[in-house]
């Protein structure tokens, strides 16, 4: 792709962060996730919070590209009165996944984040679901990220560790997911991890930390996925990504060409070809 050309609107952007989309997805008001492209390139969904924080709940908002320009934020449709952010779409399109505090039916209390989802339908998005069933409902999920394989990365709970935040997978089998997974000791240290995106086929894990070598109070780390299903020391991306604030929220454009992430509440996108330059640092090849 010529660099010179207009992507989402906006010049492609190169190996300096800037902001995505000023002033309708990245807006002045509290950015709670990555923004999620359908994979033709022309709807956005993303989680925010309006100020002043805790007199409203995150909720999910959507845009559409439409004559070389993003429309208005609009609430999307399945977006409720309880929590709810994070959404990413299946590499179909036929489905969004976000997390929810949302009971799980009238006569239940809001208590826990759940991971939810919506299918395409002729009239827009059908009724939320739990992804992965009454089998899992009592299992504090956030921050889903899915591989092509269909295998789900999320935050839950992990007890023994600051904030008693950890990251887990579960993998599914036509349809069927199997239990939970903690990740190993080289993603999960005893510090804060989480939020992570893991990308389309496996070969990689990007998540948010405050474990030493962070720059700031959250940094984004990378860690490659080896054949032997093992995973290599996380590396710090840097501090062309990593600043002295706090960095969430990691992402990639559907063409994996830009990579998204969230600085402080701001949302930012950066060409991702240093992650091809971290893969060779680490010595691994694709």
């Amino acid at each position: 792709m010529n660099k010179d050309m207009q992507y989402y609107g906006q010049s492609f952007p190169t190996n300096i962060p800037q902001e995505f989309v000023p002033g309708i997805i990245s807006t002045d008001q509290h950015n709670h996730s990555s923004p999620a492209l359908s994979a033709d390139h022309k709807e956005c969904y993303w989680s925010m919070t309006t100020f002043p924080l805790g007199e409203t709940p995150q909720k999910i908002y959507f845009s559409r590209f439409e004559n070389g320009k993003w429309s208005p934020a609009q609430l999307a449709s399945f977006s409720s009165d309880f929590v709810d952010g994070g959404p990413i779409f299946s590499f179909d399109n036929q489905h969004l996944y976000f997390y929810s505090k949302r009971p799980l039916d009238s006569t239940s209390e809001a208590n826990t984040l759940r991971v939810w989802q919506v299918d395409r339908t002729e009239d827009g998005w059908s009724v939320p679901y739990l992804t992965f069933g009454e089998k899992f409902a009592h299992i504090f999920t956030s921050t889903p990220s899915i591989s092509k394989s269909g295998t789900f990365y999320f935050t839950s709970i992990l007890d023994g560790v600051k904030n008693k935040m950890g990251i887990y997978r579960i993998r599914q089998s036509k349809g069927i997911f199997s239990s939970p997974e903690l990740l190993p000791t080289q993603i999960n240290s005893s510090h804060h991890d989480w939020i992570p995106f893991i990308s389309p086929d496996e070969s990689y894990l990007v998540f948010s930390s405050d474990r030493p070598g962070s720059i700031g109070d959250f940094d984004l780390f990378i860690s490659f996925h080896t054949e032997d299903d093992q995973w290599t020391e996380p590396m710090n991306l840097g501090t062309t990504i990593n600043s002295k604030g706090s960095e969430r929220f990691p992402g990639l454009t559907p063409d994996g060409k830009v990579f998204f992430f969230v600085r402080e509440s701001e949302i930012f996108w950066v060409e991702s070809t240093f992650i091809e330059e971290l893969r060779n640092k680490a010595n691994l090849t694709t």
